[in-house]
């Protein structure tokens, strides 16, 4: 499925992992090679992950609400 969406122009470059029972079972990345190789990048480039930070944080916070770990409510 990554590869397909590479190969058919649907993103310039993806990541993807699954987690089961808190071990890492598939990751990888892909990029169209012109992405990576563009005027004002080195191929060594990665594409950035802009404020992606955020959902991940917040997605964990909300994971550790639902597990009891804390209250909406708490003073910090």
């Amino acid at each position: 499925m990554l590869n397909e969406a590479i190969a058919a122009n649907q993103v310039p470059g993806l990541v993807a992992m699954i987690v089961k029972d808190g071990k890492i079972v598939y990751q990888s990345s892909k990029a169209l090679r012109t992405f990576l190789h563009s005027k004002n990048g080195k191929g060594s480039d990665l594409p950035k992950a802009g404020s992606q930070t955020k959902a991940i944080t917040s997605t964990a916070v909300m994971m550790l609400w639902e597990e009891g770990k804390f209250q909406l409510t708490d003073r910090f």
